[in-house]
């Protein structure tokens, strides 16, 4: 991959790169749809991500070769706008334009990208190419900005230049994984600590489903306003809430009386995931599997019926997954209504999982992709 960016960075340019950077993308372990509910989240770092390359080009153009896309655009680095029909582009151009909103000189320069995250998969393609663009630009001008300010900086990227109002974990997690260890990060205040995963006979995988429903777009907007809604009922009720995650699972009776039977849920998903991931780190430190497993089930349990963001083939992966012996549990993970899930099995039982889902290809006419996951180090010089 590296040889083939280098390679494809001297053809186009006639240089070499200044500056080589990989950034991961990621799979969230549990705490689903907390991040912008002021939540906590465990997500951990692929070793698959997207690679960019970078040279100076002493010119106030700002060159992008996306090799995934097979596409090329040039733009003046002093006037970037997000553009639909060149809506490939409009990630590296966000992080490029908001770098230089937050008071960064920068000059023209000619970026390569390609990666190895399947598009479309819910393992955070969009963040990992910002997250690498960012750095990139970071290391090509001597730029001084941290890690934090950097995840920041994409995330504002996102919301300006695609439209998507993403949390923040995605970010976070890209700049600041970290071998064999998930990532507990709290959304509110953007603290965070690690947990080791040590799986020893144990594998996690990532089973793409391999279909996208056009209502992911739509039911996310619908729960995020869900949310404000439950927050602002919450707030003239006398509660004192920055966040939902503020009010307490103990008082989720009380509640009730303010709340539709749906914002209910909403709620109680909220809340009882934002637990599920403490009691998951607490049960990794005693290298508990079979509790964990059982955590990540019930996440799934909640997202598919308090919060409602499954769809019949994440049901499906995961029902699976549970009739498969020495699997430990499974839950779908990312936005939902299509993309992955996550299953967390013994290593001898991985061959019977694949097996079981011949089914799958006769329920669907399509057969899942799987990888295992390997928690690995964030954005870095390559």
């Amino acid at each position: 991959m590296i040889q083939k960016l280098v390679q494809s960075h001297r053809q186009k340019f006639n240089a070499a790169p200044d500056k080589r950077v990989f950034a991961p993308g990621r799979v969230n372990f549990i705490g689903e749809h907390t991040d912008y509910n002021g939540g906590l989240v465990m997500p951990l770092a692929l070793d698959k991500g997207v690679y960019a390359a970078v040279s100076k080009n002493g010119s106030r153009l700002l060159h992008i070769q996306s090799l995934d896309y097979n596409a090329f655009a040039e733009f003046d680095v002093n006037a970037l706008k997000p553009d639909m029909a060149l809506a490939w582009a409009n990630c590296p151009k966000g992080i490029v334009s908001v770098i230089q909103v937050n008071g960064h000189k920068i000059e023209g320069f000619d970026l390569t990208l390609t990666g190895d995250l399947p598009i479309g998969a819910g393992l955070s393609s969009s963040a990992a190419v910002e997250v690498a663009v960012g750095f990139a630009v970071k290391e090509l001008f001597g730029l001084d900005y941290d890690g934090v300010t950097l995840a920041k900086m994409c995330q504002h990227a996102e919301h300006e230049f695609t439209g998507a109002k993403c949390g923040i974990m995605d970010q976070m997690i890209s700049v600041l994984g970290r071998e064999r260890m998930l990532l507990t990060l709290s959304c509110a205040d953007l603290s965070y600590h690690y947990t080791p995963l040590e799986l020893g006979e144990a594998a996690l995988l990532i089973v793409n489903s391999n279909v996208k429903h056009n209502l992911a777009g739509s039911a996310y907007n619908t729960r995020r306003k869900e949310c404000a809604e439950i927050l602002d009922l919450l707030r003239k009720a006398g509660n004192c809430l920055k966040s939902l995650s503020d009010y307490s699972l103990e008082a989720l009776q009380a509640a009730e009386n303010l709340l539709t039977s749906v914002l209910y849920r909403r709620l109680h998903h909220i809340l009882s995931e934002n637990e599920r991931v403490r009691q998951v780190a607490y049960k990794l430190k005693g290298k508990n599997l079979k509790a964990v497993g059982e955590l990540l089930t019930q996440s799934h349990i909640s997202l598919r019926d308090d919060y409602e963001v499954s769809c019949e083939e994440l049901d499906w992966l995961v029902d699976a997954a549970l009739a498969v012996t020495g699997v430990y549990g499974a839950r779908m993970t990312g936005g939902g209504f299509g993309g992955c899930a996550i299953v967390l099995l013994k290593r001898k039982s991985v061959d019977a999982y694949k097996k079981s889902l011949d089914g799958y290809r006769a329920r669907f006419n399509g057969l899942p992709e799987i990888y295992e996951a390997v928690p690995s180090a964030g954005v870095r010089l390559i």
